[in-house]
């Protein structure tokens, strides 16, 4: 079983109008193990946070002090989101449980049962009404946000499933996994679309543009893929990471892709052309990062 951790407990905010180096910074310890991951709430003033210590923590974005630990997981937390109305945190872990929270008061609502693998991935349907989780187990998972409730289980991958989202207009699950594939599936009839077929090595990330026209992934094979979302076909392939692309993320208008990688840097490209944007790469050590929705900050995971 592959296990990705960093080597800190920190978690570096860093804010700027351009998508360079920006103007302020701020380094958030708590944690007492390794963090391996970061959600910015939509009020962009905090941030949760998902660490192997199997705790998630909600921090002050201004301040960087810790306002609620949330307690429960018996395994290392892997993977954090928060809600679309800003009301629940979700958490995946090796546990095998997904773990739903209040955001105001800490209380957990629901654990979410069903996996026989570790959880690596949770995401939240854009209109609030389900929640995704990919494991090691080899599926994907569908429930029900309100009642904890299971509704589906995808098969198809043959390996760990490292990345699952909800497409922006709630029509597709997109999924990445060990088995070198990218699946779409329509969350409507619950049946696979496309099976996108191109990288030599394990899908660790996928994402899904705001306007829904385009997949980008990340692999060990050390690049970046687009595709087509409608028709599956690869669009462009992005290389220039030296290690496996561990994080992709695309910005708000559909512009921009950003990818992280053990390589230590921090890429961005023109999600359009496939050409990188900026000419020099961040080097960070990076694990994991997100693009916030209209905020001018960057939140990166430091190893």
């Amino acid at each position: 079983m592959r296990k990705t951790y960093l080597k800190t407990h920190r978690i570096r905010l860093v804010c700027g109008r351009r998508l360079d180096w920006g103007a302020c910074e701020l380094i958030i310890r708590g944690h007492s193990s390794a963090v391996q991951s970061v959600v910015v709430l939509a009020d962009n003033r905090h941030i949760v946070s998902g660490s192997s210590d199997n705790t998630v923590r909600i921090w002050n974005v201004s301040t960087g002090e810790e306002e609620r630990v949330l307690r429960g997981h018996s395994g290392e937390v892997t993977s954090v989101t928060v809600s679309p109305d800003n009301r629940c945190v979700v958490s995946g872990s090796f546990d095998l449980t997904v773990r739903i929270w209040n955001v105001l008061t800490g209380e957990q609502k629901h654990v979410l049962r069903g996996h026989f693998g570790p959880v690596r991935s949770v995401n939240v349907s854009p209109d609030n009404r389900h929640i995704i989780s990919g494991s090691s187990d080899k599926t994907v998972r569908l429930w029900n946000a309100s009642t904890g409730e299971e509704e589906h289980e995808f098969r198809g991958h043959s390996g760990q499933v490292y990345s699952a989202v909800v497409s922006p207009d709630n029509r597709y699950v997109v999924s990445g996994s060990s088995d070198k594939t990218v699946r779409i599936w329509n969350l409507s009839t619950r049946k696979e679309v496309h099976v996108l077929l191109g990288h030599s090595g394990s899908v660790y990330s996928v994402a899904v543009s705001p306007d829904t026209h385009h997949i980008v992934s990340g692999s060990s094979d050390k690049t970046v893929r687009i595709w087509n979302a409608s028709t599956g076909e690869e669009v462009h392939v992005l290389r220039g990471h030296s290690g496996l692309v561990s994080s992709v993320a695309v910005s708000p208008d559909n512009h921009h892709v950003a990818s992280g990688s053990w390589d230590k840097a921090v890429r961005i490209w023109n999600l359009s052309s496939g050409e990188e944007d900026i000419p020099r790469a961040f080097y960070f050590g990076v694990f994991s990062h997100r693009l916030i929705r209209q905020s001018p900050c960057r939140v990166w995971i430091l190893r």
